[in-house]
């Protein structure tokens, strides 16, 4: 265990257990991934900063003290079956500026409604813009019970299993 910040500077940090109470910086160019929880605030910079969960696998990274977007930063997530998922349990959200969420569409989706991060409270989806849909595939991000969804608008998507 280690206490104190914790800064991801280049390259990525994958969180698959816990960091607890550390404040988390993302720089720009940088990445956070991973399934397990971070315990103190995390902040991505303003620029190329990013969440990068696309492994091919559904999974979630919790945040529990907090979360800051800024202009330029990136959700890049896996939709399948089932979704990635950024998970806000505490702290306050805060997005200065246009964060986009880039999708990594996986076999298995078949339209409908996922879940993409839960706990901001938000009332709208103004600031975050929408990539990585492929043709075919008419969906949009929406805001529901505070959350970021992406659903489903009609279309079909056929995708080599």
């Amino acid at each position: 265990t280690y206490t104190g910040a914790t800064a991801v500077n280049a390259g990525a940090l994958r969180v698959d257990g816990v960091i607890t109470g550390s404040v988390v910086t993302v720089a720009s160019g940088a990445r956070l991934a991973g399934s397990g929880t971070l315990g103190g605030a995390v902040t991505l910079a303003s620029g190329s900063a990013a969440f990068s969960l696309t492994n091919g696998v559904a999974e979630t990274l919790t945040l529990t003290g907090g979360l800051t977007l800024n202009a330029g930063n990136v959700l890049a997530l896996d939709v399948g079956a089932a979704a990635d998922r950024i998970a806000l349990t505490g702290g306050a959200f805060t997005r200065n500026g246009t964060v986009t969420v880039r999708l990594n569409v996986l076999p298995g989706y078949t339209g409908g409604t996922r879940t993409l991060v839960t706990g901001l409270g938000l009332s709208d989806t103004d600031g975050f813009v929408l990539e990585g849909v492929p043709d075919g595939l008419k969906v949009r991000l929406v805001a529901q019970d505070g959350d970021l969804q992406l659903k489903s608008t009609g279309g079909t998507l056929v995708m080599a299993q």
